[in-house]
């Protein structure tokens, strides 16, 4: 699979710990640019994590007062409050990756430890996948991959969410 995915630890990631972390997934760390894709594809993630240009941003689809306010798009975390500056690299976010059409991660949810979730909702088709790893109701890790033009079917995904 190809496409944008957000990366999280409890912990999070300075920013140089995201760009590892991506590479340990086959990845890299994803541009503005592709971000901005993503998000004018459907991706709604109220995470802020790095991307490629050491800047900190997160997609919003559906407006929500606690993830951006009133305005759907790409949001920035700043350093000052003129809107300026990069967050500084030893703080902690999520990690937006991207993996191309060779790339192939390296590490795999196993279906015993990994719930598949449909992320779009919207349309026949789904657009995303995710699988979330919890562990005692805590968030302990999450892959989104996009699906390209439909390869994959709501069947196929309903069996993989049961395990």
């Amino acid at each position: 699979m190809q496409g944008i995915f957000l990366e999280t630890a409890p912990e999070r990631f300075t920013l140089e710990e995201a760009a590892q972390r991506c590479r340990a997934l086959g990845a890299e760390l994803a541009s503005p640019g592709q971000l901005y894709a993503a998000w004018n594809a459907g991706l709604d993630a109220c995470n802020p994590g790095w991307l490629a240009d050491g800047s900190v941003r997160y997609p919003i689809v559906t407006p929500r007062e606690r993830c951006g306010g009133a305005l759907p798009g790409v949001k920035t975390i700043f350093l000052f409050r003129n809107q300026t500056g990069f967050p500084d690299a030893q703080s902690r976010y999520d990690a937006y990756c991207f993996r191309g059409k060779e790339g192939h991660p390296q590490m795999l949810p196993s279906r015993d430890q990994w719930e598949a979730r449909e992320a779009s909702g919207r349309d026949a088709c789904p657009r995303w996948v995710c699988w979330v790893q919890q562990s005692r109701g805590v968030l302990q890790g999450r892959v989104c991959v996009g699906i390209p033009e439909c390869s994959l079917s709501r069947a196929a995904l309903s069996g993989r969410s049961r395990g």
